[in-house]
């Protein structure tokens, strides 16, 4: 139950971080990324094989971008890149220790897809949005999932069930 609370908390710290200043703290990601993954193991759901996928995924398309950001700038560099920071990929690492693969697919592409219906509702209500904070978006969304899990303490992430179900179950809770 700590360590449950514990990666609510760092998941809030990580969005406040990323809304306020634009920046996380890297000392954030790791120690976040350990307490998910004993979270994990203590609960006895944890499995290195999707781990592993997760973190294949998340490398696949951090090198498609790479490519695609040397075509279009002529630099291997994404520092500075305004398509994504280092801090996103740093949370899709963390992420990947988050989840079963098809949990973890669901809930990147559900998840990039909310954070960016949100940023564009915000522009359209006349908020100025600059950048599109997909790190502190998505831990935001990870606290919620969290939460709405309650009953399982996240352990749900692990196993194939959808989370949808999850949040519902969360929902009806309440």
């Amino acid at each position: 139950m700590l360590l449950w609370l514990v990666i609510i908390g760092l998941l809030v710290r990580v969005a406040w971080e990323d809304f306020k200043y634009r920046a996380v703290l890297v000392l954030l990601f790791p120690i976040l990324g350990s307490v998910a993954i004993s979270h994990a193991i203590l609960l006895g759901v944890f499995s290195i094989k999707d781990v592993a996928v997760n973190l294949i995924i998340v490398t696949v398309q951090s090198g498609i971008l790479a490519v695609v950001l040397f075509r279009r700038k002529g630099s291997w560099k994404l520092t500075g890149s305004s398509w994504i920071g280092w801090g996103d990929i740093a949370f899709l690492v963390v992420m990947a220790c988050c989840f079963s693969t098809a949990n973890f697919v669901l809930f990147y592409s559900v998840g990039v897809v909310l954070v960016l219906f949100e940023s564009l509702l915000a522009k359209m209500i006349g908020f100025q949005v600059k950048h599109i904070l997909l790190a502190g978006g998505q831990a935001l969304i990870l606290a919620i999932v969290y939460l709405c899990d309650h009953m399982q303490l996240g352990a749900s992430l692990f196993m194939d069930v959808s989370i949808f179900r999850i949040l519902l179950d969360g929902i009806t809770a309440l």
